[in-house]
């Protein structure tokens, strides 16, 4: 029997990628009213126009019909890579770049921002296209971004986003992460339940904390690990180190793959318990030893590392400091 899907994601990651190359017209339309049908002819790949003139002046057309191919452009490698993240776990870059303000940011935006177009509302009329697939593919990547001790990539506008934040869950988060309803992630939120999924209240709206989440997700089986799957395992650590611990296990990991050791070989290398806790903060916390160990495995510099290891603990320590700073005073007189 085939194993039953844990994503409410009916589509095919082709499927988004043909709904993001349709949505990917009304820039060549828009580019065309703004900037001339020169540029725009190279946007659409200078195909030669077809008799009576090119597809990119006919605000119907097609992507087949202007002959328009995006398959180089970076917003399709984008939601190629936001695809298999958000739907199977797999992270191929590291999880800093799934930060706000990153190109992860802006390829969403672009999309919200086609998909809601007043010029397209103009040019298209009723047969717009929507982008939905890719919206809701954003959507979960940042949700399950979140969720693995990141921030949110992108505010979605509107109604349906107005209560995001960068770094809490919502129901409607928790809803696509669990394969499941809104209102079934609802009621299981309920106190009375046994297992209910623990929230906080702020004014009229509803979080769930990634920590909460993820425990709830395991207990239903729901939660989906993530695994890095990148090309490029290196890493300068004179100029950069790990924007949080699941980035830095992710590293380890990919690097002992592609140096021909298993994760298991690693971590008898290094020998220390807490290394065995895949995704701890606290397992990243080693003592120069240990750190050398794990450095001469992974062919790092092992003072650089150590160094990078108590830069990321000390991170997530700051941001656990200032989230019970925030519960401390959220009720305080005088705050409003």
């Amino acid at each position: 029997m085939a194993k039953k899907s844990l994503s409410l994601v009916s589509f095919t990651k082709e499927e988004m990628l043909a709904d993001l190359r349709e949505l990917m017209t009304y820039l060549v339309f828009m580019t065309t009213y703004s900037a001339g049908e020169a540029r725009a002819m190279a946007l659409v790949g200078n195909v030669p126009p077809r008799e009576g003139g090119h597809e990119i002046m006919d605000p119907q057309a097609t992507a087949d019909d202007m002959g328009l191919d995006i398959s180089q452009w970076p917003i399709t490698k984008g939601f190629d890579q936001l695809y298999d993240f958000a739907v199977h776990g797999i992270a191929r870059f590291p999880l800093h770049q799934l930060g706000n303000e990153t190109d992860f940011t802006y390829f969403a935006a672009l999309v919200e921002d086609l998909a809601g177009s007043v010029l397209v509302d103009e040019i298209a009329g009723g047969s717009r296209r929507d982008g939905t697939k890719c919206l809701l593919m954003a959507k979960l990547a940042a949700a399950r971004g979140v969720l693995e001790g990141g921030e949110r990539f992108l505010l979605s506008r509107g109604s349906d986003g107005s209560d995001e934040s960068h770094d809490s869950l919502t129901i409607r988060d928790v809803a696509l992460l669990a394969g499941m309803e809104e209102m079934s992630v609802r009621n299981a939120a309920n106190p009375k339940l046994p297992n209910p999924l623990v929230t906080t209240k702020d004014g009229n709206s509803t979080y769930i904390t990634p920590a909460n989440a993820k425990a709830w997700l395991e207990s239903r089986g729901r939660y989906i690990p993530i695994r890095h799957q990148v090309d490029d395992v290196e890493l300068d650590l004179t100029r950069k180190g790990f924007a949080f611990p699941l980035e830095a296990w992710s590293f380890f990991e990919a690097r002992a793959e592609a140096r021909g050791n298993s994760w298991e070989k690693i971590c008898e290398i290094v020998n220390a318990p807490a290394f065995n806790q895949y995704g701890s903060p606290e397992g990243l916390a080693l003592d120069m030893p240990t750190t050398t160990r794990l450095a001469e495995a992974l062919e790092l510099d092992p003072r650089l590392l150590y160094l990078r290891l108590r830069e990321v603990c000390a991170g997530e320590e700051s941001r656990r400091v200032r989230k019970e700073i925030e519960a401390a005073t959220s009720g305080a007189p005088g705050k409003k």
